[in-house]
């Protein structure tokens, strides 16, 4: 597969921190293209792709473990922070126009990364992956290998990258389940079920409901469950399905559309919550990088999965884009120690954020799991909504200017160095 680099420009345009951007003679720099691949192709891997493909000089190559690439039966919600990287990416009128739409945004990056990266290589389910000062390899299960000098492990909770080189990080559950289904609406209309035809959470005691029309014609319910409440839960994989009479059960006596749309709802589909410890740091050997859920498994709290995804493969893309340009002013290409440079930027842009939400998410699940069994009162309930706590900090991050203020301070710290002749050694009195 052969990569298309962006075609050379005959003029500078304006970068950042005051930096012209890539001209024809900086693209030309790179005779042997930088190999990267990323081993997975959800929100992060895909965002990743699109975020790398601004960066001339780059080879760039996506593998997945799935035999095909399709709709999950489920819905995922992107907040505001992350639909700002897609629309910075050049993807913002596509996502307008997506607004609510079931299983479309996932097949939207994948489209777009295709485009820059080549197709997809599925069934290639990763064995082990190596990093050394001279590159990295990757064996994958079928005893086809991969090297080339930088991976990005973007593949999932169970990510067999990071068991590379964390073997003995452990997932475990929760204490309460998430049941998710996307169907028609016309279940709601047979059963004369009017909800609001916007987004709504229903809180209650110890569980609670989402409620969501997607695109036209189809409308989705989420369930968060105590997994005490679901038989067997307790031992089901990721995505099995469960009976309505469950669900019909569980919310019994609430609010009685949401009862009577309980009891109708198709079959959902059960997804515990794993989640794991944080990690000291998202990039190994200053090679390999852990994005999306194989660096911060954090359970899908706050509904967060897929927004941190797209950021983390959004500000991956700055930060080699940064260290190519740093490059090109010095009149050479991108090499070895470049990546390392890129990679470390990469963890001082994303791990505090990433292990804050990891954090509050196990706080949360503390919390549930000291008031299991316990049916809150009303009084309860409402001293929860009033000083829940305050997650804005989630939604309101700006990754760009996350990025460039550590950019700043680096560059700050530098001139610094500089001045007090810590580059040769030794300093001026």
């Amino acid at each position: 597969m052969t990569h298309t680099a962006p075609q050379p420009s005959s003029e500078k345009t304006e970068g950042r921190h005051g930096r012209p951007r890539w001209s024809a003679r900086d693209r030309g720099l790179q005779e042997h293209p930088v190999r990267i691949a990323i081993l997975g192709v959800g929100y992060a891997g895909t965002t990743a792709a699109i975020s790398l493909s601004q960066v001339p000089g780059l080879h760039v190559e996506l593998f997945d473990a799935a035999s095909e690439l399709r709709e999950i039966g489920a819905s995922i919600g992107i907040q505001p922070c992350a639909l700002r990287c897609l629309e910075k990416l050049g993807l913002g009128q596509e996502v307008d126009a997506l607004a609510y739409r079931h299983g479309e945004y996932p097949l939207l990056l994948v489209k777009h990364a295709e485009e820059k990266a080549g197709p997809v290589r599925l069934l290639k389910r990763v064995a082990a992956v190596k990093s050394s000062v001279e590159g990295v390899r990757v064996r994958f299960e079928d005893g086809t290998e991969w090297s080339g000098d930088m991976v990005i492990g973007s593949d999932g909770i169970r990510s067999p990258t990071r068991a590379s080189f964390y073997p003995d990080y452990k997932i475990g559950r929760g204490v309460s389940v998430t049941l998710r289904g996307v169907f028609p609406t016309s279940v709601l209309e047979d059963a004369g079920i009017q909800l609001p035809p916007e987004p709504c959470h229903w809180p209650g005691p110890d569980r609670s409901l989402f409620t969501s029309p997607l695109k036209p014609g189809l409308f989705t319910l989420v369930a968060f469950v105590p997994t005490r409440l679901i038989p067997g839960a307790d031992i089901v994989g990721w995505g099995a399905a469960t009976e309505v009479t469950d669900l019909a059960s569980v919310f019994k006596g609430w609010y009685p559309p949401l009862a009577k749309l309980c009891a109708v709802a198709p079959p959902l589909k059960i997804y515990p919550d794993w989640n794991g410890p944080t990690l000291p740091s998202l990039t190994v050997g200053g090679r390999v990088a852990l994005l999306g859920d194989a660096g911060h498994c954090h359970g899908g709290a706050f509904a967060a999965g897929g927004t941190l995804a797209i950021e983390d493969g959004y500000t991956l893309g700055l930060c080699v884009d940064e260290v190519a340009q740093r490059a090109a002013l010095e009149g050479r290409p991108m090499e070895g120690n470049d990546i390392a440079t890129a990679l470390s930027l990469f963890d001082k842009c994303r791990l505090r954020h990433v292990n804050r939400l990891v954090a509050a998410a196990h706080s949360l699940r503390d919390r549930r799991a000291q008031k299991d069994n316990h049916v809150a009162s009303e009084a309860e309930i409402n001293a929860y909504v009033t000083t829940h706590a305050d997650v804005a900090w989630l939604a309101d991050n700006d990754a760009e200017a996350v990025f460039d203020q550590v950019v700043a301070n680096e560059l700050l710290a530098k001139a610094v160095d500089e001045s007090l002749g810590r580059d040769t050694g030794t300093a001026e009195v």
